[in-house]
């Protein structure tokens, strides 16, 4: 797929795809996301590892709240960080990692 990146007021189109999300080997990282970019391969590991989150039976509610906590500093946009990874498919709408990497897939048309 192609992902819209603007650069300098100059309009690039990037190949990217989200190849896996599997268990992190990185130390207090939950799972690494691992992205082709163009033709470079690049890892994202994110998530504490032994932390509950919405998947693991959180409730609606403190969804909410760390949303709404991590909003502020971290950019849920760029699907290279961290922090989108971990909102969009630890804390996403489901409590089914399968089905928020396939929506996060789907919203970042990867």
């Amino acid at each position: 797929m192609y992902s819209l990146i603007s650069v300098n007021k100059f309009c690039a189109f990037i190949i990217m795809e989200l190849l896996s999300v599997t268990s992190s080997n990185a130390k207090n990282k939950r799972l690494t996301a691992k992205f082709k970019v163009g033709s470079k391969t690049q890892s994202v590991s994110f998530g504490l590892k032994g932390g509950k989150t919405y998947v693991d039976g959180r409730s609606w509610a403190e969804r909410e709240a760390y949303l709404a906590r991590h909003r502020p500093r971290e950019d849920f946009g760029n699907p290279l960080t961290a922090g989108s990874l971990a909102s969009h498919i630890l804390w996403g709408k489901h409590d089914n990692i399968t089905k928020n990497v396939k929506a996060f897939k789907n919203k970042f048309k990867l």
